[in-house]
């Protein structure tokens, strides 16, 4: 939840939004690897990661979305508020590698089933399946 923030308050530039990236893929990574077992976290937490996940991959497609579209910003802001203020630090499509809408997807629907699994390995990953049906139901309705 650190580049939260970032996100919400100031202007992320392309890197910070590979960084926020990397943080979320070794998070999730380790969760579904079933590293550590013993991490607890509150629902409240697991709501607001996935939550937040979901925001920050819409906040990077809504700025791509402005260089593929030529909209650099709205008339009623100043440039220096225009949320397309990075727009041409982005690599082409083709060779972007962070925040590619199957990947999120994917670790939305590895999480989400735990939600229904019988037994999931811990409580936390429990939660994260629940809470992963939620963004992935927000996901869809953003696509």
């Amino acid at each position: 939840l650190a580049y939260r923030h970032l996100f919400a308050k100031l202007k992320a530039n392309a890197q910070d939004r590979d960084e926020a990236w990397s943080n979320y893929c070794e998070l999730f990574d380790r969760l579904l690897a079933q590293d550590d077992l013993q991490t607890q976290l509150t629902p409240g937490w697991v709501f607001d990661i996935l939550h937040e996940f979901v925001y920050q991959f819409q906040s990077f497609c809504q700025t791509r979305g402005g260089r593929h579209t030529g909209i650099k910003t709205s008339p009623f802001l100043d440039d220096e508020d225009s949320p397309h203020e990075n727009i041409e630090a982005f690599p082409p499509d083709d060779q972007q590698s962070s925040w590619q809408a199957s990947i999120v997807i994917g670790y939305l629907h590895e999480f989400a089933k735990y939600a229904t699994a019988k037994k999931a390995p811990s409580q936390l990953h429990k939660e994260f399946g629940y809470f992963a049906l939620a963004a992935r139901c927000r996901l869809e309705t953003l696509l």
